[in-house]
């Protein structure tokens, strides 16, 4: 059985009186993909935040590889290889496209300045930005900013990649290349973890799924066997999952 690379062990998180994340514990295996979904305030992308050290929890443990990463920062987190994309893209828009991702392998992913050129090349590639590289970040449209986010987060060199709702906003027709770019990077080994309201989407690529209502796993386990659970389908789709798929 493949090692864990991400363990939760009883995580909490609490603004004043208000729990958002409680008592919550999973594994993740290395090169596993799992998708979260959830209502709207579930607590899904504080998660990601405290995986990714934008927040302290409350209470509780976080090990990547093995290690305790509960208190540490998250340009810490970062240059240890966990990367993350954030809900509404956040490019450097006077900057080019390349210049964004030199920008996040040079300083998030602690490279030399060479090095730090050819892992962008790479996520280039990977992203399907190549022929916007040079292109100004403030310039492009929905889906290539949604690309650029995704190449932000690869640019660090990550083995764990967060991600938050980066299928929102899109087109039907667009989804598809977005959903084929996150697959490239699953085959690529990187781990992932995905959080998306466009369900079909994170379906296509997830190995499982994660539903979260009040800050609590209300189901974790094979995707279509949690998005036929039906409490997962009272609490979440409110509807048939053949409904709620589209």
């Amino acid at each position: 059985m493949t090692a864990p690379i991400l363990e939760v062990e009883h995580l909490g998180r609490s603004f004043g009186k208000v729990s958002v994340i409680e008592d919550l514990s999973f594994d993740l295996a290395a090169g596993q993909t799992l998708g979260i979904v959830g209502p709207n305030g579930a607590g899904k992308s504080t998660l990601l935040n405290l995986v990714g050290g934008v927040l302290a929890p409350s209470s509780g443990r976080i090990r990547f590889e093995g290690q305790d990463v509960t208190r540490l920062r998250a340009e810490v987190r970062a240059r240890r290889g966990i990367g993350r994309s954030f809900q509404v893209p956040r490019p450097f828009g006077g900057l080019t496209v390349l210049e964004n991702l030199l920008v996040a392998a040079r300083f998030a992913g602690g490279r030399t300045t060479p090095e730090a050129g050819e892992r962008a090349l790479q996520v280039l590639e990977t992203t399907g930005l190549l022929s916007q590289a040079n292109a100004p970040a403030g310039s492009l449209r929905l889906l290539d900013r949604k690309r650029l986010e995704l190449a932000r987060g690869l640019a660090s060199g990550p083995r764990l990649l967060l991600l938050d709702e980066i299928a929102g906003g899109l087109t039907e027709h667009e989804v598809p290349a977005l959903v084929e770019t996150v697959r490239e990077v699953k085959e690529s080994g990187v781990t992932v973890v995905w959080i998306e309201h466009v369900v079909h989407a994170v379906l296509a690529v997830a190995d499982q799924m994660m539903c979260l209502t009040y800050g609590r796993m209300l189901a974790l386990g094979e995707p279509q066997a949690v998005m036929n659970d039906p409490e997962v389908r009272r609490v979440y789709l409110g509807s048939t999952p053949e409904e709620a798929l589209g």
